[in-house]
């Protein structure tokens, strides 16, 4: 027997084992695990498409800011340091994802790379 989780609801799963009978306790282990990592994924894509959500939104919110006092002066260490650290992260997180989508990385792909 193992438990799943979903939409915050445990239940609990009985397995068969391919030749018929109950599955062993390894078995049940295992895919208790299975879905432990799978909710963590799970848990882990929800805070990515947040902290982006929340990125782009500050941007909105501060890009006249931005106009008024980053791009009218002359450019300096600091400026290109600001840049840098401003707009690099949001374009490698869609980078990220386009690839995942492009490619269809999922999280079994990543379990099979990884050698999980």
């Amino acid at each position: 027997m193992a438990l799943a989780v979903q939409n915050g609801v445990h239940t609990e799963l009985t397995l068969l084992h391919p030749a018929g009978g109950m599955s062993t306790d390894i078995d049940s282990q295992r895919l208790e695990e299975d879905v432990m990592t799978w909710l963590a994924i799970d848990k882990g894509r929800q805070i990515v498409f947040v902290s982006f959500t929340l990125i782009i939104y500050e941007y909105f919110i501060t890009l006249d800011k931005e106009i008024q006092y980053f791009w009218s002066g002359r450019w300096t260490p600091s400026r290109v340091l600001y840049l840098v650290n401003r707009y690099l992260p949001p374009i490698i997180m869609a980078c990220d994802r386009a690839i995942r989508a492009i490619f269809g990385l999922s999280a079994v792909a990543l379990f099979t790379i990884q050698g999980e």
